[in-house]
């Protein structure tokens, strides 16, 4: 119901009073995002927050704006989309960053909790954290395939130079042959395991288009 849809957090600590300038830009933007200019964080939170976000871009291909929240105004179009998915553990910015429509930013200052404590505790940020990553996105998977291929690599590099060294007449001790072909074995295995994973993820991406 409704032809735009206002997300806020109930703690007040992002102000109502945002509201109209979020919707006088939604005229023009299918999501409006309020993003905080100053923030109550500490320094450390905030370097927490900024390597997460360059790391989320990395990883899940995504370009999703820093410094924000729940805080936004969506158009019934995108929360039409939104509620099609399919995902139970979902991350707000990712799934908006996904989904494609025209965006726009309107900046505030936010204000200190009043009063009580945030029930979001540190484990609860980290399985967002994590669902955002790997949302919709099997870099992750590319990233391991990749660090397989190169462990395999140097144990063939290593088998190589011991094959080598033995042909010269100058053998090498026995832990480097066992390290080498525990390389190469261990480099395969994370390659398999990856493709594997590729493989699946294809799949769901490919079942995923076929629902909508």
């Amino acid at each position: 119901v409704g032809d735009k849809v206002v997300v806020i957090d109930c703690d007040l600590q992002d102000p109502p009073n945002l509201i109209p300038s979020l919707l006088e830009s939604a005229e023009v933007s299918d999501i409006v995002y309020a993003v905080r200019e100053q923030q109550v964080r500490g320094r450390l939170a905030r370097l927490v927050v900024a390597l997460y976000y360059s790391l989320f871009s990395l990883l899940s291909g995504l370009r999703a704006p820093h410094r924000v929240g729940t805080y936004c105004v969506l158009d019934r179009k995108v929360v039409n989309s939104y509620l099609q998915l399919s995902e139970t553990d979902r991350h707000h910015v990712a799934i908006l960053s996904w989904l494609g429509f025209s965006t726009s930013e309107v900046p505030y200052i936010r204000q200190a909790r009043a009063s009580g404590r945030s029930s979001y505790r540190v484990s609860k940020r980290l399985r967002v954290a994590f669902d955002g990553i790997m949302f919709q996105s099997t870099r992750l998977l590319t990233i391991v395939v990749l660090s397989g291929f190169a462990v395999a690599l140097v144990g063939i590099i290593g088998t190589a130079l011991i094959v080598y060294q033995s042909t010269i007449g100058n053998p090498p001790p026995g832990w480097a042959s066992t390290i080498s072909i525990t390389l190469l074995g261990v480099g395969a295995l994370i390659c398999v395991q990856g493709i594997i994973g590729l493989y699946i993820g294809c799949l769901l991406y490919t079942s995923d288009a076929a629902d909508e």
